[in-house]
């Protein structure tokens, strides 16, 4: 009886916003691949073999968000502050 016919073991990672399957090899140096279901990322793993799994994904981070949301304040800010300032003619000098 084979290992892999007893088991089925598969590994997930559910990232928020999606995530990539970096290159992952056995170690007979076959490709395992990954399928994807929606933000969901499967492999499925061959008992008795060691398993390499690499991903990559981006997680929020609340100060980054954060730091972007003041960057948009300010310059909105700085918009609206040129946008309504009246522009100011340049005096002409009289020489007499």
């Amino acid at each position: 009886m084979k290992p892999d016919a007893v088991i089925d073991l598969q590994f997930s990672l559910k990232a928020p916003w999606g995530a990539r399957s970096m290159m992952t090899r056995t170690k007979s140096g076959v490709s395992i691949p990954a399928r994807r279901e929606g933000k969901q990322l499967v492999w499925d793993l061959q008992p008795g073999q060691k398993n390499h799994v690499e991903a990559g994904f981006w997680m929020p981070n609340p100060l980054g968000i954060g730091t972007i949301f003041v960057i948009a304040i300010v310059a909105a800010g700085i918009f609206l502050k040129n946008q309504q300032s009246p522009t100011i003619a340049p005096s002409s000098t009289v020489s007499n």
